[in-house]
């Protein structure tokens, strides 16, 4: 198309018939009324709007000027000249009235920024503001309206190509136009901006700039969203270069808010597993959730369940791994069908196992398919892409349904990562070579810099207890992330939920907690090939994220650039039903120093504010002063919330590490039914660690596994409980005997085991348990429990007669030592070993009482400065109240211990005299609830003893994985509210009921609390059934030896309890034998009599019940049935 551009005439001049000819062609065309943007004549405010700031009035629009007055909006008036002191405005709408030959007009209100008490955030709100400054724009909107209504509009014109755009605060403009054309240089929303949901639309776009007050609508609600028929895209400019004179910070291209953000797309599936493994040349199967959105046509990834068997260094993953890519082409309730056919198996083991069905693929969505899309105009150079970020605490942001397309510029795992400092200066992290460190290096700023925290989705600093201050939660909900150089969904420093979204393709880490203050929910989670640039190092596979930070990132002391599905450096954060798929690393616990010794670290770990955590008081006494007051290590913060997490095809499943494993308290890390599919090297691998307990992992093999479970050096007081390990190339469970800090004569079998196996399930021959790291004593530190999971192990709690004396140690105020003069017996399986102090490891808390502790000293005197002493008969004291948990479930237990001074403690608050209550006792509460529904019920109910009113602790508790607890902690009335979009799931948590503290003139401290297990299902159908022959299993004859299958095909009916065991028996239910744990859909193999002898030739008739989590009760029984033998 020719474009022809007339010079000359006045706008708004007939031009009646215009002749043009072009190569000897010759056309007409009536042009009645040419027309042209009408000029702006407006006044601008210009400069900085922070508080202390100084703002300039831009009149260069007007002719004439004769006055100015600046006001409040709506208030006092301020100055007339043409700069005005914001000084004392923070939080203000401020505007300028001008008299000029155009008349008499106020310029658009501009939002004074309070200060924020960190200076960079204020330095970073000021950096975003200025790309869009007001005196910029071209084009303003005067009032409420369309964006294509020429009314809406100042001069009444509507944005042209080039044209940067200002919504006011007060103004709202609906976008109906589909212009992917039509360049808008930037747009700023001071108002309100919202994408039409009832058209097609498309905005090329290079910057969207977000104030604090404004809101960014891209659909309006759960009920008002982007419409199913309609498609919604959002394009960022990629031909132009960032410009580093007007974005010295680099800033710029893409969504930079500071105010609130709404995305709601027409909702759709993002992913699911299949009920089952998909074969090689299949062109359809069946998803366990519904397809909701899913349509003929729409792109799905179908993922890989093992690494390709053959592959050579060098080759990136997206080579190696065998996820594919398909097109629907019909769907019937969960079963779909597409196109082409499956190149790969995707039920590798399930060849080896054919009766196993847990191995099955997760299928996901890909970004392209949604009809509301935020992409890149282009790929390349990756240095100019887009980005997006929430920053800080005014931000706000409500996120459902939105693919993301190549998005992200912060390359990870390229050479010369860098940061601009508060000084303004640009460093990048540069191995020295002579020094053999990472050392941070300034440079020159290019507008093509590698800068950090340019990532697709970043939620950056964005605040805590956010329900408390009264306002919403931050949530990223069904968000598809596709092709980012460098990371997928970034948490940063702040509480948020991240649900049902996913990433595909993305270098470094697919969703990530960045750097250790993160808390919240991320549930329903898949990641799939997070992949890595150094792939082609040597010896790289064989390495562990330790190595991977250590060795090879000359980059500098950056972190999660090997591939890893989900990278956590907090360990605060709920994670729930997250699966990665196809990834070097699954899940990657990282929380070593980053330097590693060699290198100046990219980030510092942050730590987590008290008053956000489950855990308040968990090791308050050995706070580190470089903590602060108030503040929890994010190194030492116990986890207790990763449940139903799983690695499909990956290199290794599942990773934690530490600088050591020193913790600084005894409350247990607690996985709970971790699950490794296919791994190539091990399924879950932990080093530097202590206090955890493995509850039902499951690993299956995947080609060349090293081992299934490796608890590997420096590692302590490690449970494994109920662990199903199959078909592993070397060990279902390798323990290694080196350690740091102590050695093999600090444990022993059966007083004081390093490890527990309790429980396990020994498939194959070549699934035993390992022992490696040549320490004679090694064997007798594992205490291995073969027997049926018993409902005794359950009862290990601090039982009223264990609890200290009144005085537990003495302090020697001046020189500083402590010694302890009594502390419990480490028995009943309870985790007393560093009592009652939080002693390290290192310190080998483990031999007779009393000893002496030195320098411990400095800690109660740090404690009694910062959180007071009291008075105990007579003598100065310092109250500790101790947490800990037992060995076979977590289960915690919290006492008071008291610190006697021998001179009077002269530093901190006197808290007054107390007294201690005796124990107090309350059983468990067992309850139900529907999804979507609520529970309510009395936690206090039936406690005895203790002294005074009882009451709930609010320092400690431990939330349920699945739910919230709303307590009245004086009443005791507790409510449970299940997640959305939980069902037929079983959840528990901790509450400590305690005797009420302030009882007047002499306080009260509870001897022992109680701790009550609250223990939820959510179901609609509660019902427990015993396993149904022909559906829920099969029985099957093994011709030639004495030895029958049990075919498992289907989870029977739990009332959504999970499956702990499953038992059989062969003498009508007077012995029982286990089966396996949980339910597997697998063969299981019998060879023994449920009396232990082993079975001869013949008919046997059997019968199955298992055992669930919930009442900790078997289900019914199934009538006996005949098998036989031989």
């Amino acid at each position: 198309m020719t474009q022809i551009r007339l010079q000359g005439p006045t706008t708004g001049s007939n031009l009646g018939t215009v002749s043009v000819t072009v190569d000897t062609r010759t056309a007409s065309v009536d042009i009645p009324a040419f027309s042209a943007a009408a000029p702006m004549h407006l006044p601008l405010i210009a400069g900085p709007q922070a508080d202390g700031d100084t703002a300039v009035l831009d009149t260069s629009r007007l002719n004439n000027l004769t006055s100015i007055q600046w006001r409040v909006r709506g208030g006092e008036n301020l100055g007339t000249a043409t700069t005005q002191d914001l000084s004392g405005l923070g939080g203000s709408w401020v505007e300028a009235e001008t008299v000029s030959d155009e008349g008499t007009l106020v310029s658009p209100p501009l939002l004074v920024h309070a200060l924020m008490m960190t200076a960079n955030h204020n330095r970073d709100d000021a950096a975003a503001v200025a790309l869009a400054s007001h005196n910029k724009m071209t084009r303003v909107a005067a009032q409420d309206g369309n964006w294509s209504d020429t009314q809406t509009w100042v001069a009444g014109s509507v944005p042209q190509h080039g044209d940067s755009v200002l919504i006011p605060h007060g103004v709202e403009v609906n976008y109906d136009v589909d212009a992917p054309n039509l360049l808008i240089r930037r747009l700023r929303v001071d108002g309100t901006f919202r994408l039409a949901t009832d058209a097609n639309t498309h905005m090329y776009v290079r910057d969207i700039i977000v104030d604090r007050m404004g809101l960014l609508a891209l659909g309006n609600s759960a009920t008002d969203r982007i419409n199913s028929s309609n498609k919604a895209i959002l394009t960022f400019d990629g031909k132009s270069l960032l410009d580093i004179v007007e974005d010295p910070t680099l800033l710029s291209r893409g969504i930079v808010s500071l105010g609130a953000v709404d995305v709601f797309g027409a909702e759709m599936l993002n992913h699911s597993l299949a009920t089952e493994g998909v074969p090689q040349g299949a062109t359809s199967l069946t998803l366990e959730k519904a397809p909701v959105g899913w349509d003929v046509g729409t792109k799905i990834i179908v993922g890989g369940t093992a690494i390709q068997d053959n592959f050579t260094i060098g080759e990136g993953l997206p080579q190696v791994v065998k996820d594919e890519i398909v097109t629907i082409t019909g769907i019937s309730g969960n079963a779909i069908s597409f196109t082409p056919a499956l190149a790969n198996p995707h039920n590798d083991q399930n060849d080896r196992k054919p009766y196993n069905k847990d191995v099955r693929p997760m299928v996901q969505l890909r970004a392209e398919s949604r009809n509301l899309i935020l992409q890149a105009e282009s790929l390349s150079p990756v240095t100019q892409r887009p980005h997006v970020m929430i920053m800080h605490m005014h931000s706000r942001q409500n996120v459902h349904d939105v693919g993301l397309i190549g998005l992200g510029r912060t390359i990870k795992g390229a050479s010369r990562l860098g940061v601009l400092n508060d000084d303004g200066a640009f460093k990048t992290y540069q191995f020295n070579s002579s020094t053999n460190k990472t050392e941070m290096v300034e440079v020159p700023l290019t507008n093509d810099a590698n800068m950090r925290g340019r990532y697709p989705w970043h939620s950056h600093v964005v605040g805590w207890n956010h329900s408390r201050a009264g306002r919403p939660i931050p949530q990223v909900v069904n968000m598809t992330v596709d092709d980012s150089p460098g990371w997928g969904i970034v948490h940063h420093d702040c509480e948020m939920t991240i649900r049902g979204s996913s990433t595909f393709r993305v270098y470094g880490c697919g969703i990530v907690s960045e750097q250790g203050g993160e808390t919240g929910v991320w549930d329903d989670l898949s990641a799939m090939q997070a992949t890595a640039v150094n792939l082609e190092r040597a010896n790289w596979l064989q390495s562990t994220p330790k190595g991977h930070h250590a060795q090879w990132h000359g980059i500098g002391g950056d972190h999660f650039n090997d591939g890893y599905g989900f990278g956590y450096r907090s360990r605060a954060i709920k994670v729930t039903r997250c699966v990665a798929t196809s990834c070097s690393w699954g899940h990657v616990f990282w929380h070593r120093s980053l330097n590693a010794g060699n290198s100046q670290g990219l980030f510092d770990l942050t730590h987590l504010p008290r008053n956000t955590l489950d855990l308040q008081e968990v090791g308050l006494m050995n706070t580190s002063s470089n903590n602060g007051v108030g503040n929890f290590s994010a190194i030492d913060y116990p986890i207790v919330h990763f449940a139903d997490c799983m690695s499909i095809g990956c290199m290794t499943g599942m990773y934690v590490a530490k600088d050591d494993p020193r913790q600084n308290h005894d409350f247990s890390v607690i996985w709970k039914n971790p699950t490794a599919f296919g791994s190539r090297f091990t399924g879950i691998y932990l080093e530097y660690v202590s206090t955890y307990i493995l509850v039902d992992p499951y690993v299956i093999d995947g080609v060349n596994i090293g081992s299934g479970i490796r608890v590997e050096n420096n590692t302590a007081q490690i449970a494994v409980i109920r662990p199903r390990t199959e078909g592993c190339f070397f060990h279902g469970l390798s323990f290694k005997g080196s350690a740091v800090g102590y050695n093999a004569d600090d444990f022993n079998v059966p007083d004081n085991p390093r490890f527990w196996v309790i429980g396990r399930d020994a498939n194959d021959r070549l699934t035993d348990v390992g022992y490696s790291g040549g320490q004679s004593k090694t064997l007798n530190q594992v205490a291995v429990i073969e027997d049926d999971w018993d409902a005794t192990y359950l009862d290990y709690k601090l039982d009223p007669s264990e609890t200290f004396p009144d005085i537990v140690g003495t302090w020697a105020r001046q020189s500083a030592n402590t010694t302890i003069t009594k502390r419990p017996d480490n028995t009943d399986g309870l985790k007393f070993g560093n009592h009652p102090v939080g002693l390290p490891i290192s310190d080998k808390a483990y031999g007779d009482s009393p000893f002496p502790r030195s320098n411990f000293g400095s800690k109660l005197k740090a404690y009694a400065e910062n959180y007071g002493y009291n008075q105990y008969q007579g003598s100065d004291v310092v109250v500790q109240r101790e947490i800990i948990s037992d060995v076979p479930t977590g289960r915690p237990a919290k006492f008071t211990a008291l610190w006697q001074a021998d001179s009077p403690i002269t530093s901190g608050i006197d808290n007054g005299p107390i007294t201690l209550s005796s124990a107090i006792v309350a059983g468990d509460i067992e309850v139900t609830v529907e999804p979507g529904g609520s529970v309510t019920f009395d936690a206090i109910a039936g406690a005895t003893g203790g002294t005074g009113t009882f009451e709930i602790d609010p320092g400690d508790f431990t939330a349920p994985d699945y739910g919230a607890l709303d307590i009245n902690y004086s009443t005791g009335e507790v409510t449970y509210t299940p997640r959305e979009g939980v069902s037929n799931q079983s959840d528990f948590g901790y509450l400590f009921i305690r005797s009420q503290r302030e009882t007047g003139v002499t306080g009260t401290e509870t001897r022992t609390y109680a701790t009550r297990r609250i223990s939820v299902v959510i179901t609609s159908n509660a019902t427990l059934a015993a396993p149904a022959r022909g559906t829920d299993f099969t029985l099957q004859s093994n011709t030639g030896n004495t030895t029958f299958a049990v075919n498992m095909m289907k989870l029977p009916q739990s009332g959504g309890r999970r499956i702990l065991t499953t038992q059989y028996s062969t003498d009508g239910g007077t012995n029982w034998r286990r089966l396996c744990n949980g339910w597997p859909r697998t063969a299981v193999s019998v060879a023994l009599e449920s009396d232990g002898s082993v079975l001869t030739a013949g008919s046997l008739n059997v019968r199955l019940r298992y055992l669930t989590d919930h009442e900790y009760g078997f289900s019914p029984q199934t009538p006996d049935l005949p098998v036989v033998v031989g």
